[in-house]
Protein backbone atom coordinates (compact mmCIF):
# COMPACT_ATOMS: atom_id res chain seq x y z
CA UNK A 1 0.00 0.00 0.00
CA UNK A 2 1.40 3.51 -1.21
CA UNK A 3 2.46 5.71 1.86
CA UNK A 4 0.54 9.04 1.66
CA UNK A 5 2.62 11.96 0.34
CA UNK A 6 4.33 14.03 3.39
CA UNK A 7 3.00 17.38 3.61
CA UNK A 8 5.15 20.51 4.50
CA UNK A 9 5.21 23.49 6.54
CA UNK A 10 6.42 26.75 6.12
CA UNK A 11 9.22 26.08 8.72
CA UNK A 12 10.20 22.47 7.01
CA UNK A 13 10.36 24.76 3.73
CA UNK A 14 12.66 27.20 5.56
CA UNK A 15 14.67 24.25 6.64
CA UNK A 16 15.48 22.32 4.04
CA UNK A 17 16.35 25.48 1.96
CA UNK A 18 18.41 26.40 4.93
CA UNK A 19 19.82 23.29 4.87
CA UNK A 20 20.60 23.08 0.93
CA UNK A 21 22.27 26.51 1.17
CA UNK A 22 24.35 25.20 3.69
CA UNK A 23 25.00 21.85 4.27
CA UNK A 24 24.48 20.93 -0.05
CA UNK A 25 21.69 18.33 -1.03
CA UNK A 26 20.12 16.81 -3.80
CA UNK A 27 16.15 16.91 -4.89
CA UNK A 28 16.71 13.00 -3.57
CA UNK A 29 17.27 14.09 -0.30
CA UNK A 30 14.50 16.33 0.02
CA UNK A 31 11.99 13.84 -2.12
CA UNK A 32 13.27 11.55 0.60
CA UNK A 33 14.60 9.08 -2.32
CA UNK A 34 17.61 6.77 -0.35
CA UNK A 35 20.84 5.47 -1.87
CA UNK A 36 19.12 2.74 -2.85
CA UNK A 37 16.06 4.26 -4.58
CA UNK A 38 18.49 5.71 -6.40
CA UNK A 39 20.48 2.49 -7.25
CA UNK A 40 17.11 0.65 -8.28
CA UNK A 41 16.35 3.35 -10.94
CA UNK A 42 20.07 3.59 -12.01
CA UNK A 43 19.80 -0.40 -12.47
CA UNK A 44 16.73 0.33 -14.92
CA UNK A 45 18.75 3.41 -16.75
CA UNK A 46 21.65 1.62 -17.41
CA UNK A 47 19.43 -1.88 -18.52
CA UNK A 48 17.52 0.06 -21.45
CA UNK A 49 21.32 1.46 -22.28
CA UNK A 50 22.31 -2.08 -22.64
CA UNK A 51 19.12 -2.94 -24.62
CA UNK A 52 19.18 -0.03 -27.51
CA UNK A 53 16.46 1.65 -26.18
CA UNK A 54 18.72 4.73 -25.83
CA UNK A 55 15.58 7.39 -25.38
CA UNK A 56 13.41 5.81 -22.81
CA UNK A 57 17.14 5.54 -20.97
CA UNK A 58 18.20 8.56 -21.27
CA UNK A 59 14.81 9.83 -19.89
CA UNK A 60 15.41 8.05 -16.79
CA UNK A 61 19.16 9.22 -16.26
CA UNK A 62 17.74 13.12 -17.17
CA UNK A 63 15.59 11.58 -13.94
CA UNK A 64 18.46 10.46 -12.15
CA UNK A 65 20.71 13.61 -12.90
CA UNK A 66 17.61 15.94 -11.63
CA UNK A 67 17.70 13.91 -8.78
CA UNK A 68 21.31 13.62 -7.50
CA UNK A 69 23.89 16.25 -9.71
CA UNK A 70 26.66 15.90 -8.18
CA UNK A 71 26.43 11.38 -9.21
CA UNK A 72 28.56 11.79 -11.84
CA UNK A 73 27.92 7.90 -13.33
CA UNK A 74 24.37 9.35 -13.95
CA UNK A 75 25.90 12.19 -16.29
CA UNK A 76 28.10 9.81 -17.74
CA UNK A 77 24.91 7.48 -18.45
CA UNK A 78 22.67 10.46 -19.79
CA UNK A 79 26.17 11.22 -22.04
CA UNK A 80 26.48 8.18 -23.39
CA UNK A 81 22.46 8.14 -24.48
CA UNK A 82 22.65 11.53 -26.00
CA UNK A 83 25.89 10.17 -27.94
CA UNK A 84 24.16 6.61 -28.96
CA UNK A 85 21.15 8.88 -30.34
CA UNK A 86 23.62 11.40 -32.53
CA UNK A 87 22.84 13.95 -30.02
CA UNK A 88 26.73 14.52 -30.11
CA UNK A 89 26.29 18.90 -28.74
CA UNK A 90 24.25 17.18 -25.60
CA UNK A 91 26.66 14.35 -25.07
CA UNK A 92 29.29 16.85 -25.10
CA UNK A 93 27.78 18.96 -22.45
CA UNK A 94 27.09 15.86 -20.37
CA UNK A 95 30.39 14.62 -20.72
CA UNK A 96 31.79 17.86 -19.85
CA UNK A 97 30.23 18.29 -16.88
CA UNK A 98 31.70 14.66 -15.45
CA UNK A 99 34.69 15.41 -16.59
CA UNK A 100 34.88 18.34 -13.79
CA UNK A 101 33.80 16.05 -11.40
CA UNK A 102 36.46 13.23 -11.82
CA UNK A 103 38.88 15.24 -13.74
CA UNK A 104 41.57 12.14 -13.42
CA UNK A 105 39.21 9.98 -14.70
CA UNK A 106 40.05 9.78 -18.68
CA UNK A 107 36.80 8.31 -20.20
CA UNK A 108 34.95 11.51 -20.06
CA UNK A 109 37.71 13.25 -21.84
CA UNK A 110 37.57 9.95 -24.56
CA UNK A 111 33.86 9.95 -25.40
CA UNK A 112 33.51 13.87 -25.55
CA UNK A 113 36.47 13.60 -28.41
CA UNK A 114 34.63 11.28 -29.44
CA UNK A 115 31.83 13.12 -29.93
CA UNK A 116 33.93 16.29 -31.14
CA UNK A 117 35.08 14.01 -34.11
CA UNK A 118 31.21 13.25 -34.94
CA UNK A 119 30.94 17.19 -35.49
CA UNK A 120 34.53 17.36 -37.57
CA UNK A 121 35.76 19.98 -34.44
CA UNK A 122 38.48 18.66 -34.18
CA UNK A 123 40.83 21.00 -32.89
CA UNK A 124 38.31 20.28 -29.90
CA UNK A 125 38.41 16.79 -30.58
CA UNK A 126 42.35 16.85 -30.34
CA UNK A 127 42.51 18.83 -27.19
CA UNK A 128 39.83 16.31 -25.17
CA UNK A 129 42.20 13.12 -26.71
CA UNK A 130 45.16 14.80 -25.36
CA UNK A 131 43.50 15.26 -22.01
CA UNK A 132 42.12 11.43 -21.79
CA UNK A 133 45.93 10.54 -22.68
CA UNK A 134 46.90 13.12 -19.62
CA UNK A 135 44.95 11.75 -17.09
CA UNK A 136 45.19 8.06 -18.02
CA UNK A 137 48.60 8.80 -17.56
CA UNK A 138 50.51 5.17 -16.88
CA UNK A 139 47.67 3.97 -14.82
CA UNK A 140 47.12 0.16 -15.74
CA UNK A 141 43.23 0.39 -15.30
CA UNK A 142 42.76 3.22 -17.68
CA UNK A 143 45.61 1.58 -20.23
CA UNK A 144 42.49 0.82 -22.99
CA UNK A 145 41.19 4.48 -22.43
CA UNK A 146 45.03 5.73 -22.93
CA UNK A 147 45.54 3.53 -26.68
CA UNK A 148 42.00 4.44 -27.83
CA UNK A 149 42.89 8.14 -27.40
CA UNK A 150 46.30 8.15 -28.80
CA UNK A 151 45.18 5.89 -31.99
CA UNK A 152 42.40 8.23 -32.49
CA UNK A 153 44.59 11.30 -31.94
CA UNK A 154 47.11 10.13 -34.55
CA UNK A 155 44.28 9.87 -36.80
CA UNK A 156 43.72 13.23 -36.54
CA UNK A 157 46.69 14.54 -37.17
CA UNK A 158 46.45 14.68 -41.38
CA UNK A 159 42.73 16.37 -40.18
CA UNK A 160 42.68 20.17 -40.75
CA UNK A 161 39.88 22.20 -38.72
CA UNK A 162 37.69 23.15 -41.29
CA UNK A 163 36.34 26.31 -38.59
CA UNK A 164 40.00 27.17 -37.48
CA UNK A 165 40.48 27.23 -41.41
CA UNK A 166 36.96 29.68 -41.66
CA UNK A 167 38.90 32.05 -38.68
CA UNK A 168 42.01 32.34 -39.82
CA UNK A 169 43.29 30.24 -37.44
Amino acid sequence: MATEPKEFSIEDYKDIVETFLTKGGTMADIRGLSDEDMDVIYSMAYSLYNHGKYKESEDVFKFLCFMDHMERKYLMGLAACRQMRKNYEGAVQAYSLAAVYDVEDPKAHLHAGDCFLALGRYAEAESALSAAIHWAGDKPEHLDSKNRAQSLLGLLEPQADPQAEKQGV
